[in-house]
């Protein structure tokens, strides 16, 4: 085989690899949306986990892709799990790692369970506590 043609061949690959993917944590609403736009619009491909709504995680998929014209993957599960972890590169080496390097990592996922949401193990929110009406202030105005 000629050196040229061989080269041909590999162009595309090596190519690709110029292209990064960015996993964003989170990443399918709120602020973690957002950043996915924002990575999604320097031409980031992504990987973005939610915790339990795969339908709204699809949409924003394809709406970042329709947007950005990205790859857009989704993994579910809550990511203070192990096996969400491991899932969460298993999908990135599943979808992207023969063709793309991992340019970025943004653990915006965050909950503050048994405060603001459950979690895995079934822990739930707590009617005592929440956001904006103090509670989480000391007797000074000091967060607790």
């Amino acid at each position: 085989m000629h050196a040229s043609l061989l080269l041909l061949l590999l162009a595309p690959a090596s190519f690709a690899l110029n292209k990064h993917v960015a996993i964003v944590t989170g990443g399918t609403r709120g602020i973690g949306k957002g950043i996915a736009e924002a990575l999604a619009s320097q031409s980031f491909d992504l990987l973005l986990t939610y915790n339990s709504d795969a339908d709204a995680a699809a949409a924003t998929a394809a709406e970042i892709t329709e947007a950005y014209g990205c790859a857009v993957e989704c993994v579910g599960g809550d990511v203070s799990q192990p096996a969400t972890r491991d899932a969460i590169f298993a999908k990135f080496d599943e979808a992207f790692k023969a063709t793309r390097a991992l340019g970025a990592v943004v653990h915006n996922a965050g909950q503050y369970v048994g405060v603001t949401s459950s979690n895995a193990d079934g822990i739930g929110p707590s009617p005592q506590l929440g956001f904006g009406d103090g509670s989480l202030l000391g007797d000074d105005g000091a967060r607790t």
